[in-house]
């Protein structure tokens, strides 16, 4: 997804029946606003390995923010759950949390650069890019996506285990942010934010694999690991719960379609950036027209640690 909306095949009409399957449009399934999510680990722009990319579907999933109506909200089905509700897959399918947050100038040291005019380190990136022209954060090579310039944080941007060290370095900085604080956020804004759990806390508190997972209900089982919390597959040694308590796999009923199975699902390549997922034809909306785990969202100005109600 960008701009809130699903991103389309090509053009700006055809979509993913993945897409169309949110509202049931275009006689696909009305499935309902699923979280989806891309795998980072072999991205040609930048490999992030076991880093994925979330997207939470909402209302109007086939418009952009600045296109989005009421009509159009009105008219599709919520993804994101009012405050205080958690997900039933009905009425709506996810809900967050906020914990706390970074801000990418302290991941990457901009804040932590001594300014000569001011005798102090910078405030912000803006201080920092308008001190001189020399001052760049990012610069690659639009061919070979190697670094020409900017700061040591970004350097080496093909190489996975730099790209490892940096997406640790934000688990990193929260946890500094919380001792520290930053320059950037209010202390009393930092005092409300929540001490971020580790993986072992998650998993603990989540539902075991094989609750949520068929596949995981037999064979080796299945673990949650990481942030992410994905159900991956055990070792044999690892001995991992595959059922317990008289647990039975519910059988879900499918929604309903005309279509085969080949026009409601397709491969979108074997890139780095795309997955194995549901796709189909334009869409002709009946909507007007509309488009973690712990997860971390970033924006130009700061990183969000969001705790998703749905795997909690």
């Amino acid at each position: 997804m960008d701009s809130g909306r699903c991103t389309p095949l090509s053009g700006d009409s055809e979509f993913p029946a993945g897409c169309l399957q949110f509202n049931g449009d275009d006689s696909q399934p009305n499935v309902g606003p699923f979280v989806g999510g891309g795998i980072k680990d072999d991205d040609v722009r930048a490999p992030y390995p076991d880093n994925y990319w979330f997207s939470f579907p909402n209302t109007c999933p086939l418009e952009a923010w600045s296109n989005k109506t009421d009509e159009c909200r009105n008219s599709t089905r919520k993804g994101l759950c009012p405050y205080g509700q958690g997900p039933d897959g009905v009425d709506c399918t996810f809900a967050y949390n906020i914990l706390g947050w970074v801000t990418i100038d302290d991941i990457v040291g901009i804040t932590a650069l001594d300014n000569p005019d001011t005798g102090s380190t910078y405030v912000n990136f803006t201080e920092w890019c308008n001190a001189t022209s020399n001052n760049t954060e990012f610069a690659a090579d639009a061919e070979t996506g190697e670094m020409e310039t900017g700061l040591p944080f970004w350097e080496d941007p093909l190489n996975s285990t730099a790209n490892a060290a940096r997406a640790e370095a934000a688990v990193a900085k929260y946890e500094e942010t919380l001792k520290s604080g930053s320059t950037q956020i209010e202390d009393t804004l930092v005092k409300a934010f929540k001490t971020l759990p580790t993986p072992e806390e998650l998993a603990a508190a989540n539902p075991p694999c094989y609750m949520t997972v068929e596949a995981c209900g037999s064979g080796n089982g299945c673990k949650r690991v990481g942030y992410s919390q994905l159900c991956t597959e055990c070792e044999a040694s690892e001995s991992c719960e595959t059922g317990g308590s008289g647990f039975t796999y519910p059988t879900l009923e499918k929604a309903f379609t005309t279509l085969s199975d080949n026009e409601t699902t397709t491969n979108l390549g074997g890139d780095g950036n795309s997955t194995s997922s549901a796709s189909g034809s334009s869409a002709s909306s009946n909507t007007t027209n509309a488009a973690s785990p712990l997860t971390f969202t970033a924006a130009s100005v700061a990183v969000g640690l969001m705790t998703a109600v749905l795997a909690l």
